[in-house]
């Protein structure tokens, strides 16, 4: 009898046990145990990208190009407010040089929704992260890179008190020369000073600066260059490179006159 009831009551005891370890798996964590196993930060948000709690970024593929308007730095990162198709913009990249008037490409972009700096004391209620394209990287589909991130030729002239002078050697033109003499200059070096007027930086794996040189009537006073070299808006260059006419880009960029793969020096 003693034994039938020893056995009764260690089969409570197990099946009491077995009960409680069911109800324990079954019930839900404590929130403040959620909270505190939660990561702080989004583990989608890019790299790139410093994130701030509660801040929920949307991957987007479109990158995102335009003329920058203004830009600024903070924490290692450069803030650049950019004129692009759909209105201004502002995005963020690795901290880097990037003058106003440039015109660039965001490649690998995030957005972020309400993105507090509090280096800089205010919030963006959008802002994009990513990098500036390299050159080479918009190379696919070039024509159609080249519609969303290279303006047209302004119409506008730069104001000078007098023309400068023309490149000091044997095959130095200026613009309006090279305009009136286009068909004849067609694939020969040629050497041209000018002020640099617009850039734009990495389309189709070159930079594209607009130089005049106080010659030449509306429609034929800016030269369009494609270089590997650099210069900013405002300097006075010599560019040595090949005339190219009628160069067809598709999208409806079409140049009568480029001058391709020059050398720039800063004059």
């Amino acid at each position: 009898m003693r034994t039938k009831v020893a056995l009764m009551v260690v089969c409570c005891a197990a099946l009491f046990g077995a009960c409680k370890e069911e109800k324990n798996k079954s019930a839900p964590a404590p929130a403040s145990s959620l909270a505190a196993a939660a990561p702080e930060t989004p583990q989608s948000a890019p790299t790139s990208a410093p994130t701030h709690h509660g801040q929920q970024p949307t991957a987007v593929k479109a990158a995102l190009a335009g003329e920058v308007l203004e830009s600024m730095n903070a924490a290692g990162y450069t803030y650049l407010k950019i004129k692009a198709a759909g209105g201004e913009r502002w995005a963020a990249v690795r901290k880097t040089t990037v003058n106003k008037g440039d015109r660039v490409a965001i490649v690998g972009a995030t957005v972020m929704r309400n993105f507090k700096s509090k280096t800089l004391k205010r919030t963006f209620p959008t802002i994009v992260f990513g990098q500036l394209a390299k050159p080479g990287a918009l190379a696919k589909g070039g024509a159609n890179k080249l519609a969303t991130a290279h303006a047209k030729v302004s119409e506008g002239q730069a104001k000078f008190d007098k023309p400068l002078k023309p490149a000091s050697s044997a095959n130095g033109r200026t613009i309006a020369q090279i305009y009136a003499q286009r068909a004849k200059l067609a694939k020969k070096k040629i050497a041209v000073r000018g002020k640099v007027t617009k850039v734009n930086r990495g389309i189709l794996g070159k930079n594209w600066l607009h130089l005049q040189d106080g010659t030449g009537e509306k429609g034929s006073h800016d030269l369009t260059v494609t270089s590997q070299g650099v210069a900013n808006v405002g300097d006075i260059v010599v560019a040595v490179g090949t005339i190219v006419v009628d160069k067809n880009f598709g999208a409806g960029y079409k140049y009568p006159v480029l001058l391709e793969d020059a050398t720039l020096r800063k004059d």
